[in-house]
């Protein structure tokens, strides 16, 4: 577990200096060793890192596949709230897609989940201003409505499918 963690560390100062070939690097190399060890939530939120490296390097492939594996791994573990944070990262990388309706559905299903933690429903909260501000009141309106229709169970499935 502590070569994983180094790794991931490491991982995380490279993504701060914006060496994200550096930080993508690292985060590989901590993988196998959270496997080994078990670490469930690890490997989750060493994948979530290395989304987030693929997402600065404009590589959405490789985002899509690291935020999916995420999930499944949150998913298994029993992390509601950490399933909820990643998907409010994916939302936010919807955001940079041009998807904005799509993520605000997202945000909605999120901001309304008993798990989501006060951290994360704040950002949410600041997200749903950003996109309220940028999209047409019916359009926004109309996503908020089909957001707030959806349950985390039937999101994630669809995520599964939408990030294969």
């Amino acid at each position: 577990f502590a070569l994983g963690a180094a790794n991931w560390a490491l991982g995380g100062i490279a993504s701060g200096k914006n060496l994200y070939d550096k930080a993508t690097a690292y985060f590989h190399k901590a993988i196998p060793y959270m496997e080994q060890s078990g670490q469930i939530f690890m490997m989750a939120f060493t994948r979530r890192s290395l989304s987030w490296a693929a997402l600065a390097a404009k590589d959405f492939e490789e985002a899509n596949t690291q935020f999916r594996e995420c999930i499944i791994l949150y998913e298994r573990d029993g992390q509601c709230w950490e399933t909820l944070n990643t998907i409010m990262q994916i939302a936010e990388m919807f955001m940079t897609q041009n998807m904005p309706e799509r993520a605000v559905e997202l945000l909605t299903m999120i901001n309304g989940h008993p798990a989501t933690i006060e951290a994360t429903r704040q950002h949410v909260s600041e997200l749903l201003a950003n996109l309220q501000a940028e999209l047409d009141e019916a359009d926004f309106r109309a996503a908020r409505e089909r957001g707030q229709a959806l349950e985390l169970a039937a999101v994630v499935k669809t995520l599964l499918t939408e990030l294969a």
